[in-house]
This record gives C-alpha cells, sequence and structure tokens, in this order.
C-alpha cells in the first residue's frame, strides 16, 4: 500500500506542512527583526521557536527596543485579522501589494504546500488546508508584522523600530482579568486549548 492512499498518513502530513509553514512564517518574522534580538535569544528566535505574543517578542528584544510598538486607530490600512491574513498569506491576483517580500520563504512555503495536498487529495481538501492554516495562525499568534506594500515590516520613521498589529479579544481579556482578580489564574491557557481560542480578535 502506498503512502498516499492511506488517508491517515495524508491527514498526518497536512498537520505537519501546517507547522512546518507557521514556524518559517515565526523565523521570517524574527530574521527580519534580528538587529533588534539579544544576542543570547537570536538563534532560537531564527529557529522559529519564539512564538508572537507580547511576553515572548517583549523577551527577546534589547531593552532599548521594548516595549514593541502597536499600531493603532480607525484610519489603519488594516481593521481586521482577515485582512492582515489574507496580505501576509495570499499569492493569487488580489489588491495588496508585496513588493520586496512576496517571495519570502514561508510564503512560497505555503504555496508548495497547498499544491502538493491539492495534487495528492484534490482542490476541496488544498482549501480545507488553508481554512486550517488561518484558524492555526489566528489562535497562535497574536503580536504579528504590520506590512506596506514594499516592506514586509512598517518601521517607525528614522528608527530601526518596526510596528506590530496585535490581535485582541475582548471576551479573552475580560476572562484573564476576572481570572486575576479573584487570584484563579497561574498561567495563561496551555497550547493544547488552541482550538477554544476565538477566530473574532
Amino acid at each position: 500500500m502506498q503512502f498516499d492512499e492511506i488517508p491517515a498518513c495524508l491527514g498526518y502530513l497536512e498537520d505537519v506542512l501546517l507547522q512546518i509553514c507557521l514556524c518559517a512564517f515565526r523565523k521570517d518574522v524574527f530574521q527580519q527583526i534580528k538587529p533588534l534580538l539579544k544576542k543570547e535569544y537570536v538563534e532560537e528566535a531564527l529557529a522559529g521557536e519564539v512564538f508572537l505574543c507580547w511576553p515572548s517578542v517583549n523577551r527577546v528584544l534589547q531593552p532599548r527596543h521594548r516595549p514593541v510598538h502597536l499600531v493603532t486607530g480607525k484610519r489603519l490600512t488594516i481593521q481586521s485579522i482577515d485582512v492582515l491574513f489574507a496580505w501576509l498569506w495570499g499569492w493569487r491576483d488580489d489588491q495588496f501589494q508585496r513588493k520586496h517580500w512576496s517571495e519570502k520563504p514561508y510564503r512560497l512555503l505555503c504555496r508548495c504546500s497547498c499544491e502538493t495536498i491539492r495534487l495528492l487529495r484534490g482542490k476541496g481538501h488544498a482549501r480545507e488546508w488553508r481554512q486550517k492554516l488561518k484558524s492555526s495562525f489566528i489562535r497562535s499568534n497574536w503580536l504579528l508584522p504590520y506590512p506596506q506594500g514594499d516592506r514586509f515590516m512598517k518601521q517607525q520613521p528614522g528608527t530601526q523600530q518596526v510596528r506590530w498589529w496585535s490581535t485582541y479579544h475582548a471576551g479573552v481579556h475580560a476572562y484573564y482579568r476576572n481570572q486575576e482578580e479573584c487570584g484563579i489564574l497561574r498561567q495563561p491557557f496551555s497550547s493544547s486549548h488552541i482550538n477554544h481560542y476565538p477566530l473574532d480578535g
């Protein structure tokens, strides 16, 4: 029996490709800001082992680059996580410009993975996989690069500082605040609870 004839094996392959793409994304983010990182964390960050959340990113940044600069306001080009995902991960003809960063490794890996799944399992599975990628991306990344048409991460004028787009969910924030006030919360949700995280940030 061939590998591609066993559904469980193909499902496993899809999961592995998804995790590889997300890891490659983290690598590309930290490669972009490598000069801003503490020396002792460069290897860990460039291996994709630092997650994109407030505590982790601030931990690996040099003191003069902390805290991270979050973009805010009603005039932002990006107002929703759906738009940001489409800009960062989309590759078909769309309205987004990606000059100088359209061929980043994570984007090439995503395209190749999607095409591999399409060839092995058909267009329907490829679409499902892409939706899984989107769900996992939103649920596991809370500090994201704020792109420009010609830059993967927009910089603060006259500085090395980059701008970050933060996902925020009022329900999750209220839960944490309530737990802290009651003295119940000892640590954040574990990664095993990722499927319970909201997708509307």
